[in-house]
């Protein structure tokens, strides 16, 4: 683990929450980004402590958590999304032409 600071925003992988470029943050890797000091909700705290299993996001956090990752990754994206597509097609075709050859031997 090292702290690094972000050249560009981020989203914890822990709690969700936007990081904002030039801000400091943990990294453990290639998405592995994680608030700076990360302070444990008293009962995720307590349930630790104790040796409860920690409690699991409600449902209704889940959506939210899963589109602010994909707002993230898709603002990291080098490439617009049509160029994208257009690569992975090229991709399949690569791939399919591939399987046919070795679909003839």
């Amino acid at each position: 683990m090292k702290i690094i600071t972000l050249k560009e925003t981020a989203i914890c992988a822990d709690c969700g929450k936007n990081l904002p470029a030039g801000s400091r943050a943990r990294y453990y890797g290639k998405d592995k980004i994680y608030c700076e000091t990360h302070d444990k909700p008293a009962a995720v705290a307590a349930a630790s402590t104790k040796g409860q299993p920690v409690p699991q996001p409600s449902p209704g956090e889940l959506p939210a958590r899963e589109a602010a990752a994909r707002s993230a990754t898709a603002a990291r994206l080098p490439v617009t999304r049509a160029e994208l597509v257009h690569l992975l097609e090229g991709i399949k075709f690569i791939i399919d032409s591939m399987l046919a050859q070795l679909k003839e031997e």
